[in-house]
């Protein structure tokens, strides 16, 4: 049985893994940040994961994992308006992050 996906549980996790698969790298999985709001899920990528996201055989679908689950089936979807929000929410949660 596949564990429920509950995104808007998430939000004291520090990190999440997504995988990607390139036909000049293979599979590789990839930590990043993240933040919840409104129930889901952000990361913000560099451009070194950005790069992995768009040259994925499976793109838009990805595997993720958090919270020691894996979810095999995961639509990742750039969404531009959400940046500066995205952005604040990261500056927050990691007083590192700049």
């Amino acid at each position: 049985m596949r564990p429920a996906c509950t995104p808007s549980t998430w939000g004291a996790e520090e990190t999440l893994q997504f995988r990607t698969d390139c036909a000049d790298e293979g599979e590789h999985w990839s930590y990043v940040w993240l933040v919840v709001l409104d129930g889901d899920v952000w990361v913000r990528l560099g451009s070194k994961a950005a790069g992995r996201v768009d040259c994925n055989k499976t793109k838009p679908v990805t595997a993720i994992r958090i919270a020691g689950q894996e979810y095999p089936a995961v639509e990742m979807v750039a969404v531009a308006e959400m940046g500066v929000r995205v952005a604040t929410a990261m500056g927050e949660k990691y007083t590192i992050d700049i």
